[in-house]
Formats: C-alpha cells, structure tokens, sequence
C-alpha cells in the first residue's frame, strides 16, 4: 500500500483532542467559506484542481464517510457479522497528490447553502457517532482506509481530524486564485 507521506495519526491524541481540532479546523474553513463570495467559491482556478465549494464539499464527503466508518467499526467491535468488502488502494497522481476515491469526489453541483448544510449534518452525524462508540473506539476491529491501511474507531476518528486541515490550504489557494481570476 501507497502510504506516501502520511502523518502519524495516533499523534494527533485521544478523542477529546480531536473533537477540539475538529471544531478548531471546522470554524478555521466556515471563516473562509463565509468571507468568499458566491463568484470566488464556485470558480474554478485551475483544470486539475478543485474550487473551494468543490473542496469543502469533498471534505463533507469523507467527515460523512467517516461517520459511516464508526459505524461499521463498532458493528464489528460488537461481534456483528458484516459483509466483506474490499478497498483498493489509494492512488495518486505524477506529483504526489492523492486521488480522492469516486465516493468521496466533489460532485460540484451543491449551492453555498447546500454546502454550508452539508458539513453541519456531516459533523452532527460523526458527533453522534462517536458518543455511541464510546469505549468501543478503542477496540482493534477495523476497517481498510484506502491510504492509510487498517484503523480501528479511533484511527477513524484521527483521519477525519488530519484529513479536514489537510485540505485547508488548498481550500485557501482555490479561493485565492478565485479572487484573481487565475
């Protein structure tokens, strides 16, 4: 598996610590999406890159897909027989960068309101899942992430904490050149 240049996730510490980056990170890209106007947002900078709607919409995706994964985790950590499923590995292209899988991809067709919606159901939903995970975020069942391997409940819960201040900056860069028309 391509892990290329990932964090150590246990890093980023126990649940606590990653609900306050989460609500750090999550104030952090509403800021930016609220001081952009619906022209910046929406443009579309560069071919290959994403715009800032299409950033946080992919960033709403995964904290969603997140939430699924607790879900299925804790499932398993209660000896619930589930369906095998397999994940192929994460891909990336020439220079590095990650390739978002299709369940995950911006879809680029949500309004600013849909978005802003989005990212507020999505942190409610893995919110809720966490509470109902409890201590069973520590047990050693897990799920495949496509990057990062096999993560138990709480490696889950660590990739959404990465994962959502990873993506600030591109957010940033695609609101930038939205700005200049570049």
């Amino acid at each position: 598996m391509n892990h290329g240049n990932l964090p150590n996730l246990a890093a980023l510490g126990g649940v606590d610590d990653c609900v306050q980056r989460l609500e750090a990170s999550r104030a952090e890209l509403l800021a930016m999406a609220d001081a952009a106007s619906d022209a910046v947002l929406f443009a579309k900078p560069v071919a290959d890159e994403w715009s800032g709607a299409e950033t946080i919409e992919h960033i709403a995706r995964v904290e969603e897909s997140v939430a699924r994964m607790l879900a299925w985790v804790r499932n398993i950590a209660k000896g619930q027989t589930m369906r095998t499923v397999v994940i192929a590995p994460g891909q990336r292209r020439d220079d590095g960068r990650a390739i978002a899988p299709d369940r995950v991809s911006p879809r680029g067709q949500m309004s600013r309101d849909e978005l802003i919606a989005m990212l507020w159901q999505t942190r409610q939903h893995l919110l809720t899942e966490l509470q109902e995970s409890g201590q069973l975020l520590l047990d050693p069942a897990s799920f495949t992430h496509p990057f990062f391997g096999e993560l138990n409940g709480l490696g889950w819960l660590q990739m959404a904490t990465y994962h959502e201040p990873h993506h600030l900056p591109q957010l940033r860069r695609a609101l930038e050149r939205g700005e200049t028309g570049e």
